[in-house]
């Protein structure tokens, strides 16, 4: 990453800030730990501004970025070795980031999905909470069959208590994960 990163991380704060110019925020629930793996649901190609434009500090998401929007600070999970991306987590989490992950998997999902088992992994092996945070908004103001988003509208994220991997095996904490989500989202 270094500083192409950098630079494309500068290119897309300008189009996020005119996203805040449009779209209201509203950030509800728990505060965030120092270091957290953030799981959110996916509804829409804009989830990945509302969360940059929401949360108070840089975020790095784990995804594929062909299937992306404004993919700047991806670790590309198509091209990295597991040993590689642990690695840039763990750098980028030095650097100050939080580490996100959609565990529906790619693609935008209307409802919340059945989560995949690489956020239990990817959060025990880098030893940090994943705190769940639900999307709502952003797939009406991005619905999946427009070209182009809507320049108004209200994205609400909403922040759930951390969870630990350590404390339940990876199936059971899969489900205790789209539990929350759901919760979460149900009260946005």
């Amino acid at each position: 990453m270094g500083k192409n990163h950098d630079l494309a991380y500068k290119l897309t704060s300008v189009f996020n800030n005119i996203f805040k110019y449009y779209i209201e925020y509203s950030v509800k629930g728990k505060e965030l730990p120092e270091q957290a793996l953030i799981a959110s649901n996916h509804p829409s190609r804009l989830d990945h501004v509302a969360l940059r434009n929401g949360l108070d500090k840089k975020v790095c998401f784990f995804g594929k970025p062909e299937k992306s929007f404004l993919d700047v600070g991806i670790i590309n999970l198509n091209k990295l070795s597991i040993r590689e991306s642990l690695y840039k987590a763990e750098k980028r989490l030095g650097e100050g980031y939080y580490l996100v992950i959609f565990p529906e998997g790619g693609g935008y999902n209307q409802e919340i999905g059945k989560m995949r088992p690489g956020v239990h992994f990817f959060s025990k092996h880098l030893k940090i909470p994943v705190v769940p945070i639900s999307i709502k908004g952003t797939k009406d103001i991005w619905p999946i069959n427009q070209k182009r988003p809507g320049i108004e509208g209200k994205i609400i994220l909403n922040i759930g208590k951390p969870l630990n991997p350590e404390e339940m095996n990876k199936k059971d904490f899969c489900i205790e994960l789209k539990e929350n989500l759901m919760e979460l989202y149900n009260n946005s």
